[in-house]
């Protein structure tokens, strides 16, 4: 009998400080423990913090981001003469492919390195808030690789934002695994009808015909097409309460002419109690994996939508 070898399991970048390790400027981590915890079941991780790769010890001096010359440069917090700047650039450049392998990318809230989310950004001499910025080494990743889906620490402690980030990680890992063939592109799309349809359902169409005519010839322009609407656009906009039991009751259209009446009003109960958020997203979705096995759909089965967010 021949054993199916294991899918290895996606690989993160994560911030350093955020693992546990003490690489702070103020020579402590802060440990996350979500990323230790629920996320670490499903992940493996690669650690990142330029400004340890920059040399400047552990403990060292805090930097911020000043104003100067109209764009944010990385200094002494004390002392902003002291500009790391020019440094910090040249140390991206050699730790960036580092992380071309991984899958997702979870940056530290408020570091003006590391910082993905807007990040204070002061006023070079009087050291007062002038606005906001990003982290000079976050916007240098989002340049590098901007398909590579993205979250700041902070986020992750809202569960639906957490495993709507955990879930992009597996998307974008299944869509770089899979084998560059027309009929795979078609399969992904398929298979991950639901779960890009909670997005909108104009992204579904857009993805759907670019697939459309797809062969061996235009391949390489709508696979690059594909992947950029996808994890670029899609993935940009926000899933909503209302988009999801959208979804559900598409779902729930495969069963309307295989449930008694008693198992049609559960059904539409129990969508409800979701929309309404007395039931959990997860917990519905087992519901209709319930039913799409029992009732043998073939077509809902292999729905990633499934995998992704009840791991079933």
């Amino acid at each position: 009998m021949e054993l199916k070898q294991k899918k290895a399991k996606p690989l993160i970048g994560v911030s350093g400080c955020l693992l546990g390790e003490e690489i702070r400027y103020n020579g402590q981590h802060k440990k996350h423990p979500h990323i230790l915890h629920d996320m670490a079941k499903d992940f493996n991780y690669i650690s990142f913090c330029p400004e340890v790769s920059m040399g400047l010890g552990i403990p060292r001096a805090a930097v911020h981001l000043a104003e100067v010359d109209g764009k944010p440069h990385l200094v002494n917090a004390k002392d902003s003469s002291i500009d790391h700047t020019e440094l910090a650039q040249k140390t991206f450049e050699k730790i960036t492919p580092e992380l071309k392998e991984t899958m997702g990318l979870v940056f530290t809230k408020g570091s003006p390195s590391c910082g993905k989310d807007p990040v204070r950004l002061y006023h070079a001499e009087k050291k007062v808030p002038l606005g906001k910025s990003k982290g000079l080494f976050a916007q240098h990743i989002e340049q590098v690789y901007p398909l590579i889906p993205k979250i700041d620490s902070g986020r992750l402690y809202d569960k639906d934002l957490r495993e709507n980030f955990c879930s992009q990680v597996h998307c974008f890992h299944e869509f770089q695994t899979m084998e560059k063939r027309p009929r795979s592109l078609v399969k992904f799309h398929e298979e991950h009808k639901f779960y890009i349809l909670q997005y909108g359902d104009k992204f579904l169409k857009k993805l759907g015909r670019i697939c459309s005519g797809i062969d061996n010839k235009n391949i390489k322009g709508k696979w690059s097409l594909y992947e950029e609407v996808l994890f670029m656009e899609t993935f940009k906009e926000s899933i909503t309460v209302k988009k999801r039991t959208n979804v559900i009751e598409h779902m729930a259209g495969f069963f309307k002419k295989e449930l008694s009446k008693s198992d049609k009003n559960y059904l539409h109960e129990s969508i409800m109690a979701y929309h309404d958020r007395k039931l959990s997203f997860e917990t519905l979705l087992v519901l209709i994996y319930y039913l799409t096995e029992s009732k043998d759909q073939a077509y809902l089965k292999n729905q990633k939508i499934f995998k992704y967010y009840s791991k079933l």
